[in-house]
């Protein structure tokens, strides 16, 4: 130890980053020289702790005394800048002696600068309160067992694979980067700040609990690429907002108790909301899809009372795993909740029970009945396109009984009829057809309307001509219910 005496730094200096480098293997690269740090020694002169910079607002660390009382010394901050670490660089167990009794003393923060790292560990980080890394470059980085809240800053920071579990932090924020994958795993956090430009691959948050969460601003990882985002199982206690960005290719919200204000915006093409039963507040996603977008959203197994939704930007879907039950379960819930007083007057109630009605069809093997009751009045919500078939079937059956005049006359005759004239080219000739057309749409008119059949008048020698009469008849029945029922219900 005589050399180190021989050191011009302050004792204490000496004595901070024995402890802070007690059992992280450390090399410090500057000018072409390499110095080492193991265990508690170092491997050359003390030109090595000229490259750790200490923040210039700092407070020193001094020992004073108040009236005679020992007074505990301020908290430093310490800054790694444009150094190399050896792989793995890892931060653990840090202690910091105060210079008095030689008890634990606080960092207030750690900063690295302009650093490349292979693979970063940080574990039980116990007695710092910030971390901050700037303009560095890791390939992999692995933050768990935080016993102590901490604040975790990234900035301008690229990251292969970024993994967090079993930590707490007064706030995470990382901002200004690009990571491929980052999850978050069964930890807590009071602020989580995702925003201004971060590109991604995968984010993933799973078993978290998140007091307040605030992203914005995300973006994919390469160009023309989509990422991910997923949160499950996880609490948010005071909500926060979630804007996706550009990019998104789709999100999951999994089993997760919100609380608070959750406000989603841009969202993607394709969301997850699923299993999630505990909403505190209404989460309005009527103007959460800008433009023309339609959002894809799976609400399987979620509490639907607080959550609104509009058909023009969303439509109901499910993953391969929902069963039918799962469907209509969902169907009839939304449609509930579309009856109540905050969805009224909207049109949303019609399109999603259309969608239900048609789903039921295609599930039974009705297909063809699904398409009667389609095109023939809407599934229940246009009885006004009555009116235009009736005109179809008149327009029709004045085609058919032109035709079949001669004929149909006999089988059932209506006073008199005239006979089908021939085609001629005088002006005597175009008087007959224009009064015999005149007669096929009355007697058309009389058959269609008619509410009973005299069958006095009806001959069954021609059983053919029977059944077009009798089609039409039950036809215009059938028209005439469906008027009848239009007036009076409107």
């Amino acid at each position: 130890m005589d050399k180190w005496r021989s050191i011009p730094v302050n004792a204490l200096y000496i004595k901070i980053i024995y402890a802070l480098l007690a059992l992280a293997p450390l090399s410090i690269q500057s000018k072409g020289q390499s110095y080492a740090v193991i265990g508690q020694s170092l491997s050359r002169d003390s030109s090595a702790y000229q490259y750790m910079e200490r923040k210039k607002s700092e407070d020193r660390y001094i020992s004073q005394s108040i009236n005679g009382v020992p007074y505990k010394p301020e908290r430093l901050s310490i800054a790694f800048d444009s150094c190399i670490a050896f792989d793995p660089f890892r931060v653990s167990k840090l202690h910091f002696l105060n210079g008095l009794d030689d008890s634990k003393a606080h960092l207030n923060e750690l900063t690295f600068s302009r650093m490349n790292f292979t693979s970063l560990l940080l574990s039980e980080v116990a007695h710092v309160d910030k971390m901050f890394f700037q303009i560095c470059s890791i390939e992999k980085a692995n933050v768990y067992n935080v016993v102590n809240p901490l604040t975790l800053q990234f900035v301008q920071t690229n990251f292969k694979d970024f993994s967090i579990s079993h930590s707490k932090f007064n706030m995470l924020s990382i901002q200004h980067c690009a990571t491929d994958t980052f999850t978050c795993k069964k930890s807590m956090i009071d602020t989580v700040t995702i925003r201004d430009e971060v590109f991604a691959n995968h984010v993933e948050f799973s078993q978290m609990t998140v007091k307040l969460i605030d992203i914005k601003d995300l973006k994919a990882y390469q160009d023309g690429g989509q990422y991910t985002l997923s949160f499950k199982a996880s609490k948010f206690n005071e909500g926060g907002v979630i804007d996706f960005g550009e990019g998104a290719r789709k999100i999951t919200i999994d089993y997760c108790i919100i609380g608070g204000h959750f406000y989603l915006e841009n969202l993607p093409g394709t969301v997850e909301f699923i299993n999630n039963l505990d909403i505190a507040n209404v989460i309005d996603l009527r103007n959460a899809v800008r433009g023309n977008k339609v959002c894809h959203i799976n609400l399987r197994g979620s509490s639907l009372s607080n959550l609104q939704i509009d058909y023009d930007h969303f439509k109901l879907y499910f993953d391969s795993t929902a069963t039918y039950s799962d469907t209509i379960s969902v169907y009839e819930r939304l449609l509930e909740e579309l009856k109540t007083e905050r969805y009224k007057p909207d049109v949303n109630y019609m399109k999603f029970d259309v969608d239900f009605k048609k789903i039921g069809y295609i599930h039974e093997g009705r297909t063809i009945l699904g398409f009667m009751d389609n095109v023939w009045w809407y599934y229940g919500y246009r009885k006004y396109y009555i009116f235009y078939w009736t005109v179809v079937f008149l327009v029709c059956f004045f085609i058919l009984n032109t035709i079949v005049w001669n004929n149909l006359t006999s089988t059932y005759v209506i006073g008199y009829s005239t006979k089908r004239p021939k085609f001629y080219r005088n002006r005597f000739y175009l008087k007959q057809w224009v009064r015999f057309l005149l007669d096929v749409m009355i007697y058309t008119i009389l058959i269609f309307f008619s509410l009973k059949i005299d069958f006095n008048k009806l001959s069954l020698k021609r059983r053919g001509y029977v059944l077009i009469f009798l089609v039409e008849y039950a036809m215009g029945l059938g028209c005439l219910f469906f008027i009848v029922n239009f007036i009076f219900r409107s």
